[in-house]
């Protein structure tokens, strides 16, 4: 609660008083100092966490891509992405899509293109990732491959969605 009305100190105070830390406790501090642009703390404490045998969970993970994007950590993306393959478990598509909205923001269509992969893998019809693909292109200006993304997306049959509400 601390962290996300922006008193992250206050956060690690109570944080540092813990006895017994979990992923829920971790994983909160992480996105505080996330959504405060204190990226290498939050990739700090991640560590802390894997070094103290506490799994992440996809929310963890998604928490800290999304600090690394927030902070313009672009090398420590890579080693997101890294994080990601290395997990126990399956990533989810919604890791993938945090990892894809970075190498949008930060122009890294190398590490965005093998998201993007992934995240069609997972789930080809999504819309909403077709648009986010289309924008990393169009961001690094690669006009030919945001026209190859616009035809997979036709190709597959995807819609965008209506704003619209009737009745």
């Amino acid at each position: 609660m601390y962290s996300r009305s922006g008193k992250v100190s206050v956060a690690r105070r109570l944080f540092d008083l813990l006895d017994k830390r979990d992923a829920v406790t971790y994983t909160s501090l992480i996105a505080g100092y996330g959504m405060q642009g204190e990226g290498k703390v939050a990739l700090e404490l991640f560590e802390d966490m894997i070094s103290s045998h506490i799994k992440p969970d996809d929310i963890t993970i998604v928490a800290v891509l999304s600090a690394c994007s927030h902070s313009g950590l672009v090398v420590q993306g890579q080693k997101a992405e890294e994080i990601i393959l290395m997990m126990p478990y399956e990533p989810t598509s919604e890791m993938w899509a945090t990892l894809l909205g970075a190498c949008r923001i930060h122009g890294n269509t190398d590490i965005g293109e093998r998201a993007a992969e992934k995240l069609l893998e997972l789930k080809p019809e999504h819309s909403g990732y077709h648009v986010l693909i289309a924008n990393m292109y169009a961001a690094a200006g690669s006009w030919s491959k945001l026209a190859g993304s616009k035809d997979l997306h036709e190709r597959l049959g995807c819609e965008k969605g209506s704003w619209l509400c009737l009745g």
